[in-house]
């Protein structure tokens, strides 16, 4: 049987899931600055994303069959 205690542990996590999903918690988070979704990727993030786009490419055409995982894996021992 459970305890009280985790009884009132397990209400609190209700409510706090059931107000996480409101509508209206939803909208006032959405007024918040900090919660705006940022359409732009920073110049760093977009510049890898396009590197592995070329890495993802050229591996269809035929190209390193090491994939963009092998290619980051560092330099080869000799």
């Amino acid at each position: 049987m459970a305890s009280q205690e985790s009884h009132c542990e397990d209400d609190t996590e209700r409510v706090i899931r059931r107000e996480m999903r409101s509508k209206e918690n939803a909208r006032f988070l959405r007024s918040m600055p900090t919660f705006k979704l940022d359409e732009a990727l920073p110049k760093r993030l977009a510049s890898l994303m396009d590197d592995l786009r070329r890495a993802e490419g050229s591996r269809r055409v035929g190209g390193n069959q090491s994939g963009a995982l092998g290619a980051a894996s560092g330099p080869q021992r000799k």
